[in-house]
């Protein structure tokens, strides 16, 4: 990934070729979903309790830069000369997994053939860091109104 392109100067140093990033990772999601799908609680609404991991691992980086703490100024990204692989060193993310476990409840309106409302909730329960609930208001116009 070129950040900056090739003959790019800073008062702090110059990138030749550019200053280049190639950050990389892979990453591998398993889901489980209910084989009945979406449960029909009546008439339009649904509710459903999917659970999904996912793992980041093989973290890679290599770049032409480092960051450098200048005090006064704060971090500037300084110029190495060449690509450095920063991988088992000071890789730009950790290897981790999270576990998801999440459920929404949803109802839905026809006001007219070509307009309804779609009003949800939905509660993310995740490994790493906690709990969520969102608001999912969902409006399908005609159209000619969008």
């Amino acid at each position: 990934m070129v950040v900056f392109p090739p003959g790019t100067t800073f008062p702090w140093g110059a990138y030749p070729d550019g200053m280049i990033g190639t950050p990389g990772k892979d990453e591998r999601t398993t889901r489980l979903n209910d084989p009945q799908g979406v449960h029909r609680l009546g008439r339009a609404q649904a509710a459903q309790r999917p659970w999904k991991k996912t793992e980041i691992y093989n973290i890679q980086e290599s770049k032409n830069f480092n960051f450098t703490y200048v005090p006064g100024v704060g971090n500037l990204p300084m110029p190495l000369g060449s690509m450095v692989d920063f991988s088992n060193t000071a890789p730009f993310m950790k290897a981790t997994s999270r576990d998801n476990l999440y459920g929404f409840v949803q109802d839905e309106w026809a006001f007219q053939p070509d307009w309804t409302l779609t009003l949800g909730l939905r509660h993310d329960r995740y490994s790493d860091f906690g709990g969520t609930t969102n608001p999912a208001p969902r409006w399908y116009g005609p159209p000619s109104t969008t």
